[in-house]
């Protein structure tokens, strides 16, 4: 924090911007180290076990895609992603790719499923199960009867 403060004041000095004196770079170095220390106690919280989780291969002759989506909110973007593996675990191919930040993370999730579908096309792989961590996205895909969620013309169109 001292060095951080000295450069600081060094950087002000140049550009002849109003900065510390040397006896308030301890105070201000002081300072910047308690906040650090309360941010960093208020963060620590109790963290609940979670069974562990194993990616399972698909059926033999098959290929699996694996795709996810992720908000970057301060950035206003998404990230899709999508890996194929074989029966062996194998990764055939990957993809990530940002997007504009949708209204919803159900959304962002439904396009990673839609990306992951047009991805299999372009790679021409016929054989295919999809897997994702959104329940209400893959219970929407799977049902039979038309989506009436607000992603709904994204589950259609897959």
């Amino acid at each position: 924090m001292i060095t951080w403060c000295l450069w600081q004041r060094r950087n002000r000095i140049r550009e002849k911007q109003p900065t510390w004196t040397l006896t308030e770079v301890a105070l201000k170095a002081k300072e910047l180290l308690n906040e650090l220390l309360d941010v960093q106690q208020k963060i620590l919280r109790d963290v609940q076990p979670r069974s562990p989780v194993r990616w399972n291969p698909p059926s033999e002759g098959m290929y699996k895609a694996n795709f996810d989506g992720s908000i970057f909110s301060k950035l206003f973007l998404a990230g899709i992603g999508v890996v194929i593996r074989d029966a062996y675990g194998n990764v055939i191919a990957a993809l990530s790719q940002k997007i504009t930040l949708p209204h919803s993370v159900d959304l962002v999730e439904a396009l990673a499923a839609s990306r992951a579908v047009c991805f299999n096309r372009e790679l021409c792989i016929s054989k295919v199960e999809f897997e994702g961590d959104s329940q209400r996205v893959v219970t929407a895909i799977n049902n039979q009867a038309p989506s009436k969620t607000m992603f709904g013309h994204v589950i259609e169109e897959i």
